[in-house]
């Protein structure tokens, strides 16, 4: 049997270029993380405001999503990436100039709407447009481009930073860069062939039905909840917690950002050859534990080691989204993909909702140390919903 070649230039043309584009994407997504939280509190806006905000957006993300994904199987994928992130770049315009808290409640919401879009079909396009042998390799490279873009939105920021005098006028800048940039993805994503759009049967929630009748999906959709609300607890008001809490400074803290995102690329790109020596869901266990004695560790490391535990938390977190969300959604049958990528962000956001709430109250309150030992005890129940209720099915 003739041997199929599965390096970047075996993959067809289209798919290639829509993951070349996730680097654009994890740029902006990368240069966002840091930029909101100062841009707002420069604005004068409280972190306990903050935390409302990314709340309400979260939730907002999470409960378009649980639809969106069905408006892709019935319009195409492209179509709705497009939108998105249209709707992302008008958010930014919003958030840019705004000096009133309801507009910047507004924008966020907005750009947690296109976020939805966007994020119910990350996956879906680039896998729709490569053989299914390629579909794992092409999975891990749309999450490698995507955190070498964070990479450099954090290198961007910090080479901001420290150029710009007025400070505020650096945030705005680079929001109105990131708003550019989505213009630019909306138009070359919306391109994108259009594979296997499908009418759904019946009005609106049926794929959503058919999705619930297996036994797994809400056990997936939880352990989706709990994964990302600790991953928001512990990083949604980051750049804050290192400002405040480690007394970093802002052209630092971009600094940190890249450096962070490096780590995670790096654990991505050493996946393969961990797979090829150990199990894929032992490599998954393995990571679960590591992350719960992670958060530990930080409450009580001073900076420079809290800093490198930081980098090790996002090492085993991308290695937990390639060895357990790529598995899962490969577990899902074809046809009820678009349903179950829409129900898989409405869990990880309501998830982000919930913990930006929290994260706010404990930032706000100066919690640190109690914060990181909340997400520790996250972690520790994630680990569990993970082995005897997710890791059977995926065992199959």
């Amino acid at each position: 049997m003739e041997k199929k070649t599965m390096g970047l230039l075996a993959v067809p043309k289209q798919g290639r270029l829509c993951i070349y584009s996730e680097f654009f994407y994890g740029l902006c997504i990368g240069a966002w993380s840091i930029v909101l939280s100062f841009h707002l509190t420069a604005c004068g806006v409280s972190e306990e405001e903050i935390g409302g905000l990314l709340s309400l957006g979260y939730l907002a993300t999470a409960i378009v999503s649980f639809f969106v994904g069905q408006v892709g199987d019935r319009k195409g994928y492209p179509f709705v990436m497009a939108l998105g992130a249209v709707m992302m770049s008008v958010a930014l315009l919003l958030i840019a100039f705004s000096r009133v808290l309801f507009l910047f409640y507004f924008g966020h919401l907005l750009y947690c709407i296109g976020l939805a879009c966007v994020m119910s079909m990350e996956f879906n396009l680039p896998l729709s447009l490569v053989p299914e042998e390629q579909q794992q390799y092409c999975y891990n490279l749309v999450l490698i481009l995507y955190f070498l873009g964070s990479i450099a939105g954090g290198a961007a920021c910090s080479a901001v930073f420290s150029m710009m005098k007025g400070r505020e006028d650096a945030y705005r800048i680079i929001l109105l860069l990131c708003a550019m940039v989505y213009v630019g993805l909306s138009a070359f994503r919306g391109r994108m062939p259009c594979i296997n759009p499908r009418k759904l049967d019946t009005a609106g929630k049926s794929g959503i039905r058919k999705c619930l009748e297996e036994r797994k999906i809400p056990w997936y959709l939880l352990y989706g909840f709990l994964s990302f609300g600790t991953f928001t607890l512990a990083t949604g008001m980051l750049s804050l917690v290192l400002r405040i809490w480690h007394g970093i400074s802002d052209s630092a803290v971009g600094s940190v950002f890249a450096a962070n995102s490096v780590m995670g690329c790096i654990a991505l790109m050493l996946l393969p050859a961990l797979i090829h020596r150990f199990r894929l869901q032992n490599i998954s266990k393995a990571a679960l534990l590591i992350q719960f004695a992670t958060f530990c560790l930080m409450t009580v490391m001073p900076t420079p080691f809290f800093i490198l535990l930081l980098f090790c938390r996002t090492a085993t977190c991308n290695i937990l989204y390639t060895s357990v969300d790529g598995p899962m959604l490969r577990s899902i049958s074809p046809e009820k993909r678009g349903a179950y990528a829409g129900m898989r962000v409405f869990a990880n956001y309501a998830g982000m909702s919930t913990a930006s709430v929290l994260s706010g109250w404990f930032v706000s309150n100066r919690l640190f140390a109690p914060m990181y030992l909340t997400c520790a005890g996250m972690a520790l129940v994630l680990a569990v919903v993970y082995r005897f209720f997710c890791y059977p099915y995926l065992n199959e």
